[in-house]
């Protein structure tokens, strides 16, 4: 019987910790919204920190830009990156 409960703590050990260390990444997922007035803003999240900002503007077409985020060292701040078609941009 001690065999059977120590294996079983065992293996609630070994769960616990793999969900400790899977809620430890530095990802995000899932779109987020905001209303500017004049636009509304969406950022779309995906795996290997991509990102697609969405710019819903009330006259005139969608503007759609992709990028890249990463978190800082600490995981308090994120920085996105968006990629720029247009040439004259530095």
């Amino acid at each position: 019987m001690k065999k059977i409960i120590s294996a079983v703590l065992v293996c609630v050990l070994l769960v616990c910790s793999v969900f400790a260390l899977a809620s430890c990444g530095k990802t995000l997922s899932g779109k987020y919204e905001a209303e500017l007035g004049l636009a509304e803003v969406t950022y779309e999240f995906g795996a290997f920190g991509k990102v697609t900002c969405t710019v819903d503007l009330i006259v005139g077409d969608d503007v759609v830009y992709e990028g890249k985020y990463e978190f800082n060292e600490d995981g308090d701040k994120i920085t996105i990156t968006l990629e720029s078609d247009d040439e004259d941009a530095d």
